[in-house]
């Protein structure tokens, strides 16, 4: 279903340093485990990053991180929240730098 609406497969990074952005890394093509378009096997759910694109996460719904913490988000089986009053969040985003999103 994923690619009728243009989507990639989901991938993953994987880094043999503790640095998850690690240059070094090595791109791993249906990758992610926990994506249905990573690995159609395991795991019926599209990332938060494809719902969002789809509009099935509202973006009040997304909190943005912009310190270290600990952060809790809703599992993906509950309905995102919406409107003003959002206390649980269906997912993160975490900007990698300045420039990136």
């Amino acid at each position: 279903m994923g690619h009728t609406f243009d989507w990639r497969h989901a991938n993953f990074w994987r880094v043999t340093s503790a640095n998850p952005l690690d240059t070094a890394g090595e791109l791993i093509e249906y990758g992610d485990k926990f994506d249905i378009m990573g690995d159609v096997y395991n795991f019926h759910h599209f990332n938060p990053w494809y719902k969002v694109r789809a509009g099935w996460i509202p973006p009040e719904s997304i909190l943005t991180v912009s310190e270290s913490g600990t952060y809790t988000i809703a599992a993906l089986e509950n309905p995102p929240m919406s409107g003003e009053s959002v206390d649980q969040y269906s997912a993160l985003r975490i900007r990698r730098d300045p420039d990136t999103e």
